[in-house]
């Protein structure tokens, strides 16, 4: 039972840091698509 409940709180702490690490991801391509449109319309 023990070792249950561990492997739910590491997959929900992997699916945290997962979703934090594609929030991140997502943030710098808009930033990127952002500087080259400023670039391509500028």
């Amino acid at each position: 039972m023990q070792s249950v409940a561990a492997s739910d709180e590491y997959s929900a702490t992997a699916s945290i840091n997962l979703n934090a690490l594609s929030a991140s991801k997502f943030k710098a391509l808009l930033r990127g698509m952002r500087e080259i449109l400023s670039r391509a319309t500028g």
